[in-house]
C-alpha cells in the first residue's frame, strides 16, 4: 500500500468515527480547524507560494495551478465556509427541536435567530 493509499484509508476510518460524534463535538472540531487556519494563515500562504513556484517551474497546467493556489482570500473563504457549516448545524438543531408547520417553512423567529447566528460567526 502506498503512502497516499494509507493516508486515504486512515482518512476513511477517521470519517466513520467522526460521523458518530455528537454535533457539539463536531462543531468544536470545525471551529478549531477554522481557528488554526486563521492563526497559521501566513505560514500556509508562504508554503503554498513555494509549491506554486515549483509547480510553475515544472510547467504544471494552468487549471491545476489555479486549483493549487491557496492564498489569503482562499483561506478566508475556507474559514467562512467552515463557520457556515457550524451555523447550519446549529440552525438544523434549532429547527429539529420544533417541527416546521405544514408547508415546511420554519417559524419566523428561527429564521431571525439563524441570521443572528450567521452574523455572529462571520464576525469571528
Amino acid at each position: 500500500m502506498t503512502q497516499i493509499q494509507q493516508s486515504a484509508h486512515e482518512a476513511k476510518q477517521a470519517s466513520i468515527q467522526l460521523a458518530a460524534l455528537d454535533s457539539v463535538v463536531k462543531n468544536q472540531a470545525l471551529q478549531a480547524i477554522a481557528d488554526k487556519l486563521a492563526a497559521h494563515a501566513s505560514a500556509i500562504v508562504e508554503a503554498n507560494k513555494k509549491d506554486m513556484d515549483r509547480s510553475t517551474q515544472q510547467n504544471l497546467a494552468a487549471p491545476l495551478l489555479k486549483r493549487l493556489k491557496f492564498d489569503e482570500s482562499k483561506i478566508q473563504e475556507t474559514i467562512a465556509g467552515i463557520k457556515s457549516l457550524i451555523a447550519n448545524a446549529i440552525f438544523a438543531c434549532l429547527c429539529a427541536s420544533k417541527p416546521a408547520p405544514p408547508g415546511g417553512r420554519p417559524p419566523r423567529v428561527k429564521a431571525k435567530l439563524f441570521s443572528l447566528v450567521i452574523g455572529w460567526y462571520i464576525k469571528l
